[in-house]
């Protein structure tokens, strides 16, 4: 079943970032939604927005926005990185019945169109199958990934030796996955207040 999402809210500016490419204010957006009724449940999660371009050339496009997730549900998942365009994750029933998240996102989204543009962010129930094959999915391409970045304390020990993991399926003699989604929407946008969103 679809979990009801109880509220989200979007802060803008959330903080300060100081990095190599680019420096500037970040954005954070909080989720609150209800436990689903399981032993344990299992969710995924993302953000999406609409292309203001898309509108100006008469059709819809939507972009899904890379976010920062430093929440402890979602770092004992074990995750390659906590920088991803969506997370999967297991909750178990328990009290208080909200789960509460919340996701940092920096760039162009978020400072140039922050104070105009809607987000959606979607909470989606799936099952164990799902879970498990979205998960092995990213061990697989994170093994297969090459960057031409790394730290300098990485120079003479490069993780070169990483196990390629077989992606999870439940096709019989097969590869994919078959599997159902319930799905939880909501539209958040900008609360302007000052120079900022609350």
């Amino acid at each position: 079943k679809a979990v009801p999402i109880q509220s989200t809210k979007f802060v803008f500016p959330a903080g300060y970032q100081s990095g190599e490419i680019s420096s500037g204010p970040f954005a954070r957006l909080f989720l609150d939604f209800e436990n689903g009724n399981e032993a344990i449940n299992y969710h995924e999660v993302f953000i999406y927005n609409e292309d203001t371009f898309s509108v100006d050339r008469g059709e819809k496009a939507y972009h899904l926005i890379k976010t920062r997730n430093s929440d402890e549900i979602i770092l004992a998942e074990n995750l390659p990185s906590n920088y991803l365009y969506a997370y999967v994750f297991a909750t178990e029933q328990q009290s208080p019945d909200i789960t509460s998240l919340s996701f940092d996102f920096f760039g162009s989204t978020s400072t140039a169109n922050v104070f105009f543009t809607d987000f959606y962010i979607v909470v989606q129930t799936v099952p164990k199958d799902y879970y498990l094959y979205k998960k092995s999915l990213y061990e697989h391409l994170d093994a297969l990934a090459f960057s031409e970045r790394f730290e300098l304390t990485n120079l003479y020990s490069p993780s070169v030796f990483k196990e390629i993991t077989p992606v999870y399926t439940n096709i019989h003699g097969g590869k994919g996955i078959f599997a159902g989604i319930s799905r939880s929407e909501m539209l958040t946008r900008c609360n302007i207040v000052g120079f900022g969103c609350e």
